[in-house]
Order: C-alpha cells, then structure tokens, then sequence
C-alpha cells in the first residue's frame, strides 16, 4: 500500500509540475503574441 499511494504521490507531483509549466509557457506565449 504504501508504494502505491507513493507512486500515485510522485504522479500527482509530476502532473503539477508539468501544469505548472505549460500555463506559465501558455502565458508567456500569449504575452508575447499580444505585444
């Protein structure tokens, strides 16, 4: 039990992550196209 909740913690983590990431991009991006 304990591998699978710490593999469901290090999914989670990383799909924060990767959201994280893709917005401050997607906001970057669209800075950048507006200016």
């Amino acid at each position: 039990m304990t591998a699978h909740f710490g593999f469901w913690d290090y999914l989670i983590f990383v799909a924060y992550a990767v959201l994280i990431l893709g917005v401050g991009l997607w906001v970057s991006r669209d800075k950048k196209g507006h200016e």
